[in-house]
């Protein structure tokens, strides 16, 4: 039921771009939009206000200070007063087929997951913990924000297990892994393959943070998931750092500046002894081409 669902969006100094998001939702008046606004620009602010005066669907709410990334995209459990919340990025985009959800959303399910074409539509039970594990080995990398539906009254029974996970980026997809093996669980999620949401293609605050995502936060991440995750979880960070960790992606993030010698201890020289050749092998060649 629509009266089941509201619309989360989180953002940072992104003004026209979440316009853009806030127009997209005019057919769905009948769904509150929570708006989370992390910007310490008064005028910014007056601005949201402003355009969002004559949608009278859409609340906002200003952090007092900007709480940083994790906390405002997890702001959705205080704010959103429904059972279920979409969380929308401040670039993304309802389509057509945004109806589609509400076919779906009726089954008390743990979250639902939305644009995936690697699961069938409908509803997918996870009984054991080997299908947790197995549904985590799937679709981890495959859930970025605004692809997410989650049980906001699910979410509030482990919101204690979330603290750990702020600077970590992701702290808003832990809330999945955090529910399905939570006691709380009702052991199923719904899947639907169809693009409901278009997701959007401006360049993203967190892309100057690149590196401390890929070499720091994301192995912490793996490393404070739920118990029954931890051996599926530690496989799948290996072959994370086996397919990414290459000759390429250093030499990017060289040519960028984004690999320098003052964060080499922190980032590259954590690395198992092979990454750390393949990364010199690649400044070697960057510095012979030049």
């Amino acid at each position: 039921m629509k009266s089941d669902l509201s619309i989360f969006i989180p953002t940072y100094k992104r003004n026209e771009a979440l316009f853009e998001t806030i127009r997209s939702t005019r057919g769905i008046q009948d769904i509150q939009v929570i708006i989370s606004d992390n910007n310490e620009d008064i005028n910014l602010s007056n601005e949201i206000q402003d355009f969002i005066s004559q949608y009278a669907n859409i609340k906002y709410h200003r952090n007092q200070v900007n709480i940083g990334l994790d906390r405002n995209m997890l702001n959705f459990i205080p704010l959103c007063e429904t059972k279920y919340c979409l969380l929308l990025g401040d670039d993304d985009v309802l389509t057509e087929k945004f109806a589609l959800i509400f076919e779906h959303i009726e089954n008390d399910a743990d979250f639902l997951l939305l644009n995936n074409t690697s699961l069938s539509t409908g509803v997918i039970p996870i009984d054991t913990n080997r299908e947790k594990a197995s549904l985590f080995e799937k679709i981890w990398n495959k859930m970025p924000f605004g692809t997410l539906i989650i049980n906001v009254q699910k979410a509030r029974l482990i919101k204690q297990e979330l603290e750990k996970y702020i600077g970590t980026y992701h702290a808003y997809s832990a809330v999945v892994w955090e529910i399905l093996c939570s006691d709380h669980s009702s052991n199923k999620m719904i899947n639907i393959q169809e693009k409901v949401i278009q997701l959007g293609v401006i360049d993203k605050s967190w892309k100057q943070s690149t590196v401390e995502i890929h070499f720091v936060s994301i192995p912490l991440w793996f490393g404070l998931l739920p118990e029954q995750l931890n051996k599926t979880g530690q496989q799948v960070l290996k072959f994370f750092v086996k397919s990414t960790f290459n000759w390429r992606f250093f030499r990017q993030l060289l040519k960028n500046g984004l690999l320098n010698n003052t964060n080499y201890s922190r980032t590259v020289g954590q690395l198992p002894l092979k990454y750390r050749l393949v990364y010199h092998l690649s400044k070697i060649s960057l510095t012979v081409k030049k």
